[in-house]
């Protein structure tokens, strides 16, 4: 379904990780770059409701307000600074997903 939206490069070829996450209302996630995989090369994240109010994505410092179906996509997830702000009423959905190049692998003759 988002496959014509996804960005067309290397850094977006295979899924290492993925899921949903939910933010309650006084709930945030501070500033901080992703160290869980090293083979992460690229992050999508869609947001999945908007009954909520705060919860702005800040990604290298610019704020974004996200409504449902919104997806937004960025590369180099372990250099990028990117923060969820705080949750001021309702709860907050997303679906994050990291992606990764395929390992080939090299038969020797």
């Amino acid at each position: 379904i988002v496959d014509n939206f996804m960005p067309k490069n290397d850094d977006y070829e295979g899924i290492n990780y993925m899921t949903i996450q939910e933010y309650p209302t006084g709930t945030f996630f501070p500033t901080h770059k992703d160290d869980a995989d090293g083979r992460d090369t690229g992050t999508i994240i869609f947001t999945l409701n908007d009954e909520f109010q705060g919860g702005e994505l800040m990604v290298n410092g610019h704020m974004l307000k996200c409504k449902r179906g919104t997806m937004i996509a960025f590369n180099n997830n372990t250099r990028t600074f990117h923060s969820v702000e705080p949750i001021s009423r309702g709860v907050r959905f997303t679906l994050c997903i990291w992606f990764g190049k395929f390992e080939t692998e090299t038969i020797e003759k």
